[in-house]
């Protein structure tokens, strides 16, 4: 990365009061998003803090951090009283350097959106978290003076990894912004359909959607002409999901960008959405933001008990939480039974959602005690 002298244009360094935060290299994924290019712009509202986003990157995970990102102004690195970066997992030591010798005061943030440390054996994460890759992150990590984190789970992971060094790890709550949000989906109520009801699966692993296997095969049984199962982004490489999904009739919808996914998640028109997961280190330290962006379209979910999704449940209001398979039927089957408890809990979480997991004051006084 090359640190390059004067301005760029299309940066305001105009002088002020305020707390100056520097998003580098934010991708265009639910973790750039969420953890970074929406609070950049809720930041910007304020009067205390001014966010400036460095160029937002493509979900191309084939390219380095180093070739993403060439030339970093002297100006743009004096202005920041803060750099946060993503998890990277690229060599950070010379560039935190070279920053240094240009502003020796400012201060490194690192954002992780996940507790990359247990990331679960499959072929998707395998492929790219390699055990190097991991070791030049846990560096990268020591590098920094203050590490965020979704979840208070994952802090006090982190502060018991990183007991031995001085710096500090802070729990910042992801939440839902309605600048770049508001006009990507209709946020109606979601009247349960006269003729099936919608039960969803979101990006499922093959693990997960296999864990329901049972409850899939029983509830499709007994309500096969009252449901229509519907699966946006079908588990990787999986011919016995696959099987399990053409068994049910099940609706399938090809994962697609996530500049259009949050489109293409209300125009699905669920009425439920079931979120399985197994006991593990890493489902219990991830954040949740897809209950977050079926909150704000109004789709009320049923949540493993192992799900992250369990912290922000408030059960029979904004959702259900199951474990065993008669758990799982149970619920679903009261539910189709009683379509109107699930309007009335899709009313709730629209009237709710932005309010208890948007940047409220109180969210934002996260940040007031976070960036000083």
């Amino acid at each position: 990365m090359e640190l390059v002298k004067g301005s760029i244009q299309k940066y305001d360094l105009t002088a002020d009061n305020k707390v100056h935060l520097l998003y580098i290299s934010p991708r265009l994924n639910p973790q750039g998003y969420y953890r970074m290019i929406a609070p950049a712009m809720e930041l910007n509202k304020t009067q205390t803090h001014k966010a400036i986003l460095t160029q937002i990157e493509n979900n191309d995970f084939s390219n380095q951090f180093k070739d993403r990102i060439t030339k970093l102004p002297e100006s743009l690195l004096l202005w920041a009283d803060y750099i946060i970066f993503p998890p990277i997992m690229d060599a950070l030591k010379y560039l935190t350097l070279a920053i240094k010798t240009v502003n020796p005061n400012v201060q490194f943030v690192m954002d992780l959106d996940k507790n990359y440390f247990v990331s679960p054996k499959i072929k998707f994460f395998t492929k790219k978290l390699k055990k190097e890759s991991l070791q030049v992150l846990e560096e990268n990590i020591e590098l920094m003076d203050l590490i965020l984190v979704p979840t208070h789970s994952f802090e006090r992971f982190l502060n018991s990894k990183l007991k031995h060094t001085s710096i500090n790890t802070f729990c910042l709550p992801t939440a839902i912004s309605k600048l770049a949000l508001a006009n990507n989906f209709s946020s109606k109520n979601r009247k349960a359909n006269t003729s099936k009801i919608r039960i969803g699966f979101i990006q499922p692993t093959e693990e997960e959607l296999l864990s329901l296997k049972a409850v899939i095969l029983k509830t499709n049984r007994l309500f096969n002409e009252k449901i229509q199962w519907v699966c946006f982004g079908k588990p990787y490489e999986s011919k016995e999901a696959d099987l399990l999904l053409k068994e049910v009739a099940c609706e399938v919808h090809a994962s697609v960008s996530f500049s259009k996914y949050v489109e293409k998640l209300d125009s699905l028109n669920l009425n439920m959405v079931l979120l399985p997961a197994k006991e593990s280190a890493y489902n219990f330290y991830k954040s949740s933001t897809i209950f977050l962006e079926l909150a704000m379209i109004g789709v009320p979910v049923i949540a493993s008990i192992f799900h992250s999704a369990k912290q922000l449940i408030k059960e029979e209001e904004t959702g259900f939480l199951a474990c065993e398979v008669n758990e799982w039927i149970t619920v679903i089957h009261h539910l189709i039974t009683h379509p109107e408890l699930l309007e009335k809990m899709s009313t709730t979480l629209l009237k709710k959602s932005w309010d208890i997991h948007g940047f409220t004051k109180e969210h934002l006084n996260h940040f007031n005690e976070i960036f000083i």
